[in-house]
């Protein structure tokens, strides 16, 4: 949608597109990722390739969601429990699942230390990414993430601060 729109305000002539690479499937998500930290792109409303982590969506959109969530039969229920079991029986998604578990360079690159200060005793902590830290407080790190954003306390009693990291 905004892409629409700026095609729209913007007009037609001010954007191309362009095949930046071509790659194997299996190496599109990583390869995207490295044009996105490459380029910063201002379209990209996402900053991890494969990932709907940060999409903001309005709260008619989220009812909308939810409603549908609600309303899904137990028929349709069962078929999506069975589907799941069989995708996390499969050794091709363990495989898949060990691989991005264990990628320590894309957590080098796209992850960004936090400290956590416990405003009641001052105490701080230092993690090495925000998913860290969600994972230790026991929220999503969407909810940390914003926490940041709206200078908000995490669990009405932490801090949550990006700490800018110096590569010399």
């Amino acid at each position: 949608m905004i892409i629409s729109k700026a095609l729209l305000a913007h007009g037609f002539d001010n954007f191309k597109l362009e095949i930046l690479e071509h790659c194997k499937p299996s190496e599109s998500i990583r390869r995207e990722q490295y044009y996105l930290d490459l380029l910063k792109p201002e379209y990209n409303v996402l900053k991890v390739a494969g990932s709907c982590l940060g999409i903001k969506r309005s709260i008619e959109t989220i009812e909308k969601i939810r409603a549908i969530a609600l309303s899904r039969s137990e028929e349709v229920l069962a078929k999506n429990r069975e589907h799941l079991k069989i995708l996390n029986a499969s050794q091709k998604h363990k495989d898949h699942l060990a691989k991005l578990n264990a990628s320590l360079e894309h957590i080098s690159k796209t992850a960004k230390p936090v400290c956590v200060i416990n405003i009641d005793n001052g105490e701080s902590i230092e993690y090495r990414s925000l998913t860290q830290a969600a994972k230790f407080y026991n929220v999503h790190p969407e909810t940390a993430r914003r926490c940041i954003i709206s200078n908000k306390l995490l669990l009405n009693k932490y801090r949550i601060i990006y700490i800018k990291v110096n590569f010399s």
